[in-house]
């Protein structure tokens, strides 16, 4: 049994779903789901979002993972490592192959590259970003549908910068999109692309004013917070696109499937963390 915690933003649970289709390939256990932790006043879940329906845990086997040590110890099975239960976090195991770990707990946000490529068939048949229009009211969905087009018929490049909670926690989010980074990527598309248009999506637009790019840019605001997910449907679609060392960046990018586009890349993921195993296809390392 192996059981797949789901929680985080949109992107972080995309990593996570595209981890559970993987092991559900290459594992000969039964392979589950587990959306209990998930906080819905934290992002929306993406079961509502697209046409998703994996293997629920059910509550007794989750439990069995929460259990201290001294319940494993009186049950035989686990006592004589037979079915002894592990508890694993992505850090500690990165990229190593998974499929003979047995009876696991996995936690974490499994951001690397493969297991979306691995399971590509699978992913953009189940996860179609145009559906995320469909969960939108009227007045939503007109706008973006018109900024739609227009994105669709230029050489249009999405932007991303991420703020908010990633300017709190600098030990592990910061120097990995600075403004020089931002700048040497708009140099190289303006190079090559000289009729490139630029759209910024950003959750924070005190963060992009206080960068201070000299880029003239479209600044995307049609979506607050609770209507974030179509931004992701936005970016998707332009041409071109410049990411932020965001998971939710990285989803953008790879629901665009044409290879003729331009992707720019932060070579850091992280500030301890090289961006080596989420670059994927022609992606380029700033």
């Amino acid at each position: 049994m192996k059981i797949v915690r789901i929680d985080g933003g949109l992107g972080n649970q995309l990593f996570q779903y595209a981890f559970y289709c993987y092991l559900c390939d290459v594992s000969r256990e039964k392979v589950y789901v587990d959306v209990n932790c998930f906080n819905p006043h934290q992002s929306r879940d993406m079961f509502s979002l697209f046409d998703i329906k994996p293997c629920p845990a059910p509550a007794g086997k989750v439990r069995y993972f929460h259990r201290n040590g001294i319940w494993h110890l009186l049950r035989p099975t686990d006592r004589l490592g037979i079915t002894k239960p592990r508890y694993l976090w992505d850090r500690d195991l990165g990229s190593k192959d998974v499929k003979d770990i047995k009876n696991a707990y996995f936690r974490g946000y499994w951001q690397i590259g493969m297991y979306a490529e691995k399971e590509k068939e699978r992913l953009t048949a189940e996860c179609k970003p145009m559906t995320l229009l469909e969960h939108a009211d009227e007045a939503h969905r007109n706008r973006n549908l018109e900024l739609l087009k227009e994105i669709e018929n230029t050489q249009s490049v999405g932007v991303h910068f991420r703020g908010g909670d990633y300017l709190e926690n600098d030990a592990v989010y910061g120097g990995c999109c600075t403004k020089e980074y931002y700048q040497r990527a708009l140099e190289m598309i303006r190079q090559e692309i000289p009729e490139a248009k630029f759209y910024f999506f950003t959750n924070d637009p005190v963060y992009l004013k206080n960068i201070g790019l000299k880029t003239e840019g479209h600044i995307v605001d049609l979506n607050d917070e609770e209507w974030g997910h179509l931004d992701l449907l936005l970016m998707s679609r332009c041409k071109h696109r410049i990411m932020a060392n965001s998971s939710f960046s990285w989803w953008a990018s790879w629901f665009h499937t044409e290879e003729d586009g331009m992707v720019l890349m932060p070579s850091m993921w992280e500030r301890e963390r090289k961006s080596d195993e989420l670059r994927i296809r022609n992606w380029r390392l700033i």
